[in-house]
């Protein structure tokens, strides 16, 4: 008998934040990367997008009064790609409008992780060069 079930679909029995854990992980060693190179400002950038996903989450959950879904960290994982593809000399605006878009208006209104139509981050990415294009292309020589 097949089973209709909600993106991501999991083979091995691993649940969706035990994947999200396994991104991030991955993401880590990019985050390193951007540390090493640009200093500690994209540490900065990073805090700015991911924890703005997850309070956005948070208030859509609360708003909305359904059970808080920021545990299965898939905000987590939105916010820090959001950051990740912001350059080094972006201002801290950037990865907050970015996470925001892409959780209050192309994640939660679709029904959270994994219903949604269009991958948040892709459309981030594509509202940041949209908007703020200047900023968003513009990467920085590598710190000494």
């Amino acid at each position: 008998m097949n089973e209709i079930c909600h993106a991501p679909f999991i083979r091995q029995g691993k649940g969706a934040n035990t994947l999200m854990m396994d991104m991030m992980l991955c993401a880590a060693a990019l985050l390193l990367c951007a540390a090493v190179l640009y200093g500690f400002r994209a540490i900065l950038l990073w805090l700015a997008g991911m924890l703005t996903a997850i309070a956005c989450e948070a208030a859509i959950n609360r708003l909305t009064r359904t059970p808080y879904t920021v545990g299965d960290g898939s905000a987590a994982v939105t916010g820090t790609l959001i950051a990740l593809l912001c350059p080094a000399s972006a201002p801290y605006s950037l990865p907050v409008l970015g996470s925001a878009f892409a959780i209050v208006v192309m994640k939660m209104p679709c029904g959270g992780l994994g219903r949604y139509p269009v991958n948040p981050t892709a459309a981030a990415w594509c509202l940041m060069a949209a908007c703020r294009s200047a900023q968003f292309f513009a990467y920085p020589a590598v710190y000494p």
